[in-house]
């Protein structure tokens, strides 16, 4: 099994982009824009891509729309958030935002990690009040009660997952078990606002990679988030994630997770095994 030509130059660009380095425009030249377009589209990362192709001097409309479009909605979300976070607030309901929210300030440049929603977990007790607050500022609820968050959108493009746990019970009742009490794993950052310690996140980070890779599959952004977020956090606790991730059943995944995330954004040669691990990846577009 192997690579595609596209597959690996949109992989190279990728790395170059977070590594600082520039890519060479000689190999970027042996495939068309539209199928790197297509490819990067299908993983939500339009925006790193275009960044690594003006580091090497190139300017493709399409992709530059798309990196603007991006930085744009980033903007709206931060803008959104700021205002949600102050009602919250102003309510006496604790939160804590998740995942992109705050992987994207480990990324070297700002709008390189693109998001389609914001998740954020609030009290469970206080959801009716939650949806009040959001209605009131000019959100739809698109769903309610239903999964282990409600969805909010607003135009033109915003989206709010709610989530009153971190995972459904019914699909994965050991996670859900596991953060049953989360905000007591949490640091209280002040007012009612909460935040995962750095090891906490990765675990969390690592369990909602596994929940999607081993029910639809996940896509490249998640390999990348890894590699950018062990590289931002060099100093983690080692010893305290691999017991919590035993507790989780998921200390092999993490492993060869994490390897796979290496030596893919840092060029190294890859197995057999790997490969195809990688190509599940690859695969995959959520």
């Amino acid at each position: 099994m192997e690579l595609s030509q596209v597959q690996r130059v949109w992989i190279r660009l990728i790395a170059c982009a977070v590594n600082g380095e520039k890519p060479e425009p000689e190999q970027i030249k042996t495939i068309t824009p539209p199928s790197l377009y297509e490819l990067a589209d299908n993983h939500s990362m339009l925006s790193v891509t275009a960044m690594a192709l003006e580091s090497a001097g190139i300017t493709e409309h399409n992709f530059n729309q798309a990196k603007t479009k991006a930085l744009r909605k980033l903007g709206l979300f931060d803008i959104e958030r700021k205002a949600i976070f102050r009602e919250l607030e102003a309510a006496g309901i604790r939160h804590c935002p998740l995942k992109g929210i705050i992987l994207k300030d480990y990324y070297p440049e700002f709008g390189m990690r693109e998001m389609t929603d914001n998740d954020i977990l609030c009290d469970a007790e206080r959801m009716e009040e939650i949806r009040e607050i959001m209605e009131r500022l000019g959100y739809t609820c698109e769903s309610f009660g239903e999964e282990n968050h409600d969805v909010y959108s607003k135009p033109p493009c915003l989206e709010f997952e709610m989530h009153r746990s971190l995972f459904n019970k019914e699909k994965t009742p050991l996670y859900y078990e596991y953060y049953s009490d989360v905000f007591s794993r949490l640091k209280h950052i002040g007012g009612c606002e909460y935040r995962f310690s750095d090891e906490d996140f990765y675990i969390y980070l690592i369990a909602h990679e596994y929940k999607h890779f081993s029910f639809n599959g996940t896509g490249m952004r998640s390999l990348l988030d890894v590699y950018v977020f062990l590289r931002a956090c060099p100093q983690l606790d080692r010893g305290c994630i691999d017991r919590e991730l035993e507790k989780l059943n998921l200390s092999e995944f993490e492993e060869s997770n994490r390897t796979l995330a290496f030596k893919v954004f840092t060029g190294e040669k890859l197995s057999d095994d790997e490969t195809e691990e990688l190509m599940i990846y690859l695969d995959s577009t959520l």
